[in-house]
């Protein structure tokens, strides 16, 4: 479990997911409905997890105590469609992720080319900015980092030839937290 937690704040944290602070202890994964709140420390600390509507009214909060983080998943299911925030508070301050609950699912693709297991496409419409391509090798150490705040579509091919089997390319929607990932054969 912790080297789970401590492998998913590290690509939250590579993948650029905004934070208040530049010493990131916090990340924000979305997987459909759930999205989990990864928070890593050094010391013990309490923290305060609340969730907040467009509006700043307050629909959740809770109190941890956590010893050297947790990744705790909160499930959106019964809110109603919008834009929420998600603040994590501790002794050093206050952590804010805006995400986004009831959009569409992001229609990023990621696929190995028909003609060559080695090359991969990443294709992403029009219209869907703040993302991040990432390329980790399969000791998860990240190779390749690309963030894109583009109008216009995207489609680029990663040539993996040089890298071993288990690298792994992450595409991470800047907005919603919303993650992509196809690992190399």
């Amino acid at each position: 479990m912790r080297k789970t937690m401590l492998i998913l704040l590290m690509l939250a944290m590579v993948c650029g997911v905004s934070v208040a602070r530049s010493e990131s202890k916090v990340a924000v994964i979305r997987n459909k409905e759930v999205f989990k709140v990864i928070y890593k420390s050094e010391e013990p600390s309490s923290v305060k997890v609340t969730i907040a509507d467009e509006s700043g009214l307050e629909v959740f909060s809770e109190e941890l105590i956590s010893v050297h983080g947790f990744i705790r998943p909160y499930n959106f299911s019964e809110l109603p469609k919008g834009d929420y925030i998600i603040c994590v508070a501790d002794g050093s301050g206050k952590n804010y992720k805006r995400v986004c609950f009831g959009s569409e699912p992001w229609p990023a693709h990621i696929s190995k080319l028909a003609s060559d297991v080695k090359k991969v496409v990443v294709a992403i419409p029009q219209g869907q900015n703040d993302f991040s391509v990432q390329i980790l090798d399969r000791d998860d150490q990240l190779i390749y980092n690309e963030d894109q705040r583009l109008e216009t579509g995207y489609a680029k091919v990663f040539n993996l030839k040089n890298l071993e089997q288990g690298a792994t390319i992450l595409l991470v929607n800047h907005l919603t937290g919303e993650m992509k990932a196809f690992k190399a054969e």
